[in-house]
């Protein structure tokens, strides 16, 4: 199917890559990134949330997205659960659904970490950025697998947009990403400790959370910018129109 589309769009340049190797054409192959269009939403303050109240003092670590095995969820509620050991005051906002759920929630129950992790459910994207205003750090401590190994997530270029820190885990994508803007620290899939590591020494840095957003902001208002993206999904649209 690859070799013969006109187009294929793809999310990353690693995604690109693969279909290349796969006999896509290379003009046909484009990259549109998960780059959010809504910046001076993603930038602005917010009320807290009513499902974060009591949270006021904390520094909130906070994952959005789907529920999956390979979003390395469970290493993320046990290296919380370790870094309070550090820092007291963090605690984990686990924003989304799917199949992961219920083992997050029994895990969640027998770490007896409920005081300071919470399930929070679907929310919709128009309801996120209140979030992303009362957290700390954006963390996407994804596995190491097939698919994550050249995939982008829409929810990277998110926590960017609103200025968060990120901790990502290092595969391919986000060690680019993370390495061209310096928006964020990388730890190895899967390692609890390391990921602990680096949330304890972003939680009692306050100045350099503050640079690292400052960092992914500049980018997705520049490098990784939605008007980017755009344009050329525009152009192969209009290139298909042309060639009909």
């Amino acid at each position: 199917v690859i070799r013969r589309a006109a187009s294929v769009f793809v999310v990353s340049e690693e995604s690109r890559e693969r279909c290349l190797s796969l006999g896509a054409a290379p003009d046909a192959a484009v990259v549109v990134g998960n780059t959010p269009a809504e910046l001076p939403e993603l930038g602005a303050e917010y009320p807290l949330p009513a499902d974060l109240v009591g949270w006021e003092d904390r520094s909130i670590v906070l994952f959005l997205g789907n529920l999956l095995g390979d979003r390395g969820l469970l290493e993320a509620v046990e290296a919380v659960t370790r870094a309070r050991q550090a820092v007291p005051k963090i605690a984990l906002a686990i924003i989304g659904d799917g199949p992961e759920y219920p083992r997050l929630a029994e895990r969640i129950s027998a770490l007896g970490a409920g005081e300071f992790v919470r399930l929070l459910g679907w929310k919709g994207y128009r309801d996120h950025p209140p979030y992303y205003s009362h957290a700390a750090v954006g963390i996407l401590p994804f596995l190491a697998t097939e698919h994550i190994n050249i995939t982008l997530a829409n929810k990277l270029f998110d926590y960017m947009g609103a200025a968060l820190p990120i901790v990502a885990s290092d595969v391919r994508p986000m060690r680019r990403v993370l390495t061209e803007t310096g928006a964020g620290l990388l730890v190895p899939p899967g390692d609890v400790s390391a990921l602990a590591t680096a949330l304890v020494d972003l939680v009692r840095d306050p100045v350099r959370r503050r640079a690292l957003g400052i960092r992914g902001r500049s980018a997705v208002e520049h490098q990784y910018a939605w008007a980017e993206d755009r344009g050329r999904l525009l152009a192969v649209v209009a290139r298909a129109g042309r060639a009909r």
